[in-house]
């Protein structure tokens, strides 16, 4: 006759087989069906406890793993827009034009100055600004505009990350000055 003491220690001893061979979750679905026919189970409580340490571990190298591919990605992105915007500047100096940078934010004046700083002429920064809003876009509106009446330049191109998600920003690039719409850009292609 086997006791409820030798059922109680066969199942903890196949947890805890499964827990050695590093099937935590196999495991984890063992200890409980212990624990719920033998409550009082202190083995099957210790090895719970064990499994769901270890399966937490796991979780976080999973998360930590692919936080580190999102700012991968998002190290890709800011290289592509910061590149996108060094080709439209190279081809504006081989034109011969005069060129003129205004940077908003860090990030962009950061990767810009190293080859363009004596074309920065302006940097603006809204870090004091918690979120974006409608003084901050006008301040940088009234430089263009200001600028654009001094006849200081006759194109204004700006370049900016459209939002996807979290993840993802997409670099965008648009002519405001002449306005160019997205529109008339589709159908002249």
């Amino acid at each position: 006759m086997v006791s409820r003491i030798d059922r109680e220690y066969a199942n903890t001893g196949q947890a805890d087989a499964l827990f050695l061979a590093g099937d935590f979750a196999q495991a984890e679905m063992v200890y409980k069906e212990t624990m719920r026919g033998y409550p009082e189970s202190a083995a099957a409580r210790i090895g719970l406890a064990n499994c769901k340490t270890r399966r937490g571990e796991e979780l976080t190298k999973n998360a930590r793993e692919q936080g580190i591919q999102t700012a991968l990605d998002q190290a890709e992105d800011a290289r592509k827009k910061i590149s996108e915007a060094t080709s439209k500047v190279e081809q504006i100096l081989k034109e011969g034009k005069t060129l003129k940078i205004i940077t908003v934010g860090s990030k962009g004046y950061d990767q810009l100055k190293r080859l363009y700083s004596d074309k920065i002429v302006e940097k603006i920064s809204f870090k004091e600004s918690k979120n974006a809003n409608y003084f901050d876009a006008e301040k940088v509106g009234k430089i263009i505009i200001e600028s654009f009446l001094k006849k200081e330049f006759d194109v204004c191109t700006i370049f900016y990350n459209k939002f996807k998600n979290v993840i993802n920003q997409i670099p965008q690039e648009q002519q405001i000055i002449p306005l160019k719409s997205p529109e008339s850009e589709d159908s002249t292609s």
